[in-house]
């Protein structure tokens, strides 16, 4: 009889230990709303950044497609040389063109900070779980 005694916890220990479970799921809930809530901004920001990087590619394709014929012709009249020497000339100003693009999304896509709320909440608490324990010894 005194080994049940001893297993079942008391009625106290019990509270506490309900209390704490309830308190680490609190917790929890808690950081999971926020993921939620920066995840659905997230991917609105990017679902729209999407839509407008194939809309103007779409668009800037189509375009490109109807000028070139035209700015050949033009580049080749302007400089009296061949028309293959005016597409080299165009050529080259498209590739200096996408490096130039694709330096400013390289350093767009550095910028993108996601997720920013939670990760400095989860910051903040393990530095106040680690303040805590230094208090504690």
């Amino acid at each position: 009889m005194d080994s049940d005694a001893a297993s079942a916890p008391a009625p106290a220990d019990a509270s506490a230990l309900r209390g704490f479970i309830q308190a680490g799921l609190s917790y929890v809930e808690a950081r999971s709303r926020l993921l939620q809530i920066e995840a659905h901004e997230a991917g609105r920001l990017l679902l729209r950044l999407v839509v407008l990087a194939v809309m103007a590619a779409g668009l800037l394709g189509g375009a490109w497609l109807l000028l070139t014929p035209v700015l050949v012709w033009w580049l080749s009249s302007l400089m009296n040389c061949s028309w293959y020497c005016a597409a080299g000339v165009l050529g080259t100003a498209h590739l200096v063109a996408a490096l130039v693009l694709a330096l400013r999304l390289r350093a767009c896509v550095t910028r993108l900070k996601l997720f920013e709320e939670t990760i400095n909440q989860c910051r903040r608490d393990r530095e106040c779980l680690g303040g805590n324990r230094n208090e504690a010894s």
